[in-house]
């Protein structure tokens, strides 16, 4: 955050001033991003639909077992879905595909729980 930022340049596309004239300016080369404005106590059509944060409570082996249950879809376009968990882009879900050692095109429904752990799967 600057006082006086400079000249907003290509991939500047959102400066927002502060109560307190300071400026957080949103730079996205990628244009992965978005802005979306809401009054308080309402929501955004494209978040109604989220499943949850995956480093939250609500995250956790039964739930997505249970969404990837009768899913064809490849395992790894499954949990970049955002209706099942938010925020999984390619890094973290080839990182953590290679980490449980499942193969990224393996069908959804094959992946189970493992004798009801919450951290181990296998597949079936």
């Amino acid at each position: 955050m600057l006082d006086n930022p400079p000249t907003p340049e290509k991939h500047d596309h959102v400066d927002l001033v502060l109560s307190n004239g300071k400026v957080m300016r949103y730079n996205d080369p990628r244009r992965f991003g978005a802005w979306l404005w809401c009054a308080p106590g309402e929501s955004h059509e494209l978040l109604d639909n989220c499943g949850p944060e995956p480093l939250t409570d609500e995250f956790n082996a039964e739930w997505m077992s249970e969404r990837a249950k009768n899913k064809r879809v490849a395992i790894k376009t499954f949990i970049m879905n955002n209706a099942n968990v938010v925020g999984v882009g390619n890094i973290y879900a080839c990182e953590s595909l290679f980490s449980a050692g499942i193969l990224p095109t393996t069908p959804s429904y094959k992946i189970s729980l493992n004798n009801g752990s919450d951290w181990c799967l296998k597949l079936s």
